[in-house]
């Protein structure tokens, strides 16, 4: 089916921050189609944009349990870490993560509890690890935005993380002028 110039006009002026899918449905097209068609254009997608999106449009997380909550604190402010690395110039990459020994039962409850992320093991230690920026975006960050670390150092790193994230997506997930940590 040939393009039509609108749809052509439609297709460059929202493919670097809209999902192929999106894009597929709006001009009645397959996904593949859109992506042949953006590759002859030589269109580039902008990752960062269609996150901040789609973090921007999630809802916002509500643990029910409480106490599980205090919990999850609790054993971030002793075994978890909130990082980010540049992994080649102007690409960094964000996760959560708590590190434990040989305890996988409680890695799958907190995986359980908010629902994303992903557990390893290797050599007796289990790992939860949250990296997906939408996850971090619309449950981690929210989550301890609510429920602030108790462990100064951990309080700080994370303070620096989210205002790292927010700064590198382009997003508000805080009002809080004293992000940047101490």
């Amino acid at each position: 089916m040939r393009w039509e110039n609108e749809e052509v006009e439609y297709l460059k002026d929202n493919y670097s921050r809209t999902r192929n899918e999106e894009l597929a449905e709006h001009l009645d097209r397959t996904e593949r189609s859109i992506q042949n068609k953006a590759q002859s254009l030589n269109l580039k997608t902008d990752y960062r944009a269609i996150i901040a999106r789609d973090i921007r449009q999630s809802d916002s997380f509500e643990p029910d349990d409480i106490k599980f909550a205090e919990y999850v604190v609790g054993l971030t402010d002793g075994e978890g870490h909130f990082g980010n690395v540049e992994v080649r110039e102007g690409t960094d990459k964000f996760s959560f993560t708590i590190l434990l020994k040989n305890d996988i039962e409680i890695l799958e409850r907190v995986k359980e509890f908010f629902g994303v992320g992903s557990i390893y093991s290797s050599n007796g230690e289990d790992r939860y690890q949250v990296q997906d920026a939408k996850s971090l975006g619309s449950v981690i960050i929210p989550f301890f935005l609510d429920h602030q670390p108790r462990a100064r150092k951990k309080s700080k790193q994370f303070k620096q993380f989210v205002s790292k994230f927010e700064n590198y997506y382009n997003v508000e997930l805080t009002d809080d002028p004293d992000l940047e940590g101490e």
